[in-house]
């Protein structure tokens, strides 16, 4: 009878880790394997220095999140920080050259998956 309960015992929590790492990596793969060309359309292009429209850039990705994640996590943030490049400081516009992207989701056993991802335009030249 011990036996049987522990039997038990190890095939949920197989069945709990196989969920929680199924869900870790389709979060990793979703968020790695956001389209570039999702970034594309929404960059202004200038030839000294091209930059995100910012509020189309959220847009978008959002939407893309919005699809895609849900797959995986009901409960997800994403918060941007758009930054200058060489100093690292906050940018304000309306249009930065590069953006932070950070997702956080609460997972099964309050396991909290954080993802960054950094997007930078640069000239080369």
């Amino acid at each position: 009878m011990i036996v049987m309960l522990f039997a038990v015992i190890i095939g949920v929590l197989s069945l709990n880790f196989f969920s929680l790492n199924f869900s870790i990596q389709g979060l990793n793969r979703t968020i790695i394997a956001t389209p570039i060309e999702l970034m594309y359309t929404t960059i202004i292009a200038d030839s000294e220095a091209p930059t995100f429209n910012n509020r189309d850039f959220e847009d978008k990705v959002w939407n893309y999140y919005d699809r895609e994640l849900t797959k995986y996590t009901d409960n997800y943030q994403v918060h941007f920080y758009y930054y200058r490049l060489g100093s690292g400081a906050y940018c304000s516009a309306k249009s930065c050259p590069a953006v932070e992207i950070t997702v956080t989701s609460s997972l099964t056993f309050n396991y909290q998956f954080k993802r960054v991802m950094y997007y930078e335009l640069r000239v080369n030249g």
